[in-house]
């Protein structure tokens, strides 16, 4: 039986509840996870991964890994205990209907800092997604604008869910200039939703997150 979607913490007096009160995990299919804490309103949101391993769920945070390891009880199709609190899977309403938008936001600015190098920026891609299939496309042109161009293009005329565009940028964060991971939120026809960059720098030639994600600052692209 498979985790992918999304479970809501069963009821207030579960242990979770106390640490994160009304909540939601959504398990990709890809390997992101998303905490949505807050009401069906308006919620915030943790972006994480996650795995199986021998009877347990592990958790962990790419921006400050520190893996946590809860215990998985699947009693049936619809419920589930984790750790010490009881979860059930939403089949209605989601308690956060964004979420599956925000774990392909997560995958790819990670598949972005895995991409990045010292030697210059890398291609900039798009992932297209739709249900559990995701699509990734590298945009090689002469330019920026072309690049910009050429996505814009796919983005308005192709088939999707949700889609976002990745590029190796700066952003100007608090008034200091920084490389980031820079994504672009897309609902279907090419509407663009929000844009968030994702600082990282260099350690040992090798491209780490320096902190977590900050939406529309001041971004340009490409960066070196």
């Amino acid at each position: 039986m498979s985790l992918a979607g999304s479970w809501r913490i069963a009821t207030p007096t579960e242990p979770r509840a106390r640490t994160y009160g009304a909540h939601a995990y959504y398990f990709s299919p890809h390997g992101e996870l998303v905490l949505s804490t807050g009401t069906r309103e308006k919620q915030q949101r943790i972006l994480l991964t996650w795995r199986e391993h021998l009877g347990h769920v592990v958790i962990d945070q790419p921006s400050a890994p520190a893996e946590e390891r809860m215990p998985l009880v699947r009693a049936s199709e619809v419920t589930m205990q984790l750790g010490s609190s009881w979860y059930l899977r939403e089949t209605g309403p989601m308690f956060d209907e964004e979420a599956a938008s925000w774990a392909l936001v997560a995958g790819g600015a990670w598949h972005g800092i895995a991409s990045a190098h010292l030697d210059g920026p890398f291609n900039p891609f798009l992932l297209l997604e739709t249900g559990r299939e995701r699509q990734l496309r590298r945009i090689l042109s002469a330019s920026y604008a072309e690049a910009e161009e050429s996505a814009r293009d796919i983005l308005a005329r192709e088939a999707y869910e949700r889609a976002v565009w990745v590029r190796d940028g700066r952003a100007t964060l608090d008034g200091v200039k920084t490389d980031a991971i820079i994504t672009t939120r897309y609902a279907p026809r090419g509407v663009a939703l929000s844009d968030l960059a994702l600082p990282y720098g260099f350690r040992d030639g090798v491209a780490t997150i320096l902190r977590s994600f900050h939406q529309q600052p001041t971004m340009t692209w490409p960066v070196r």
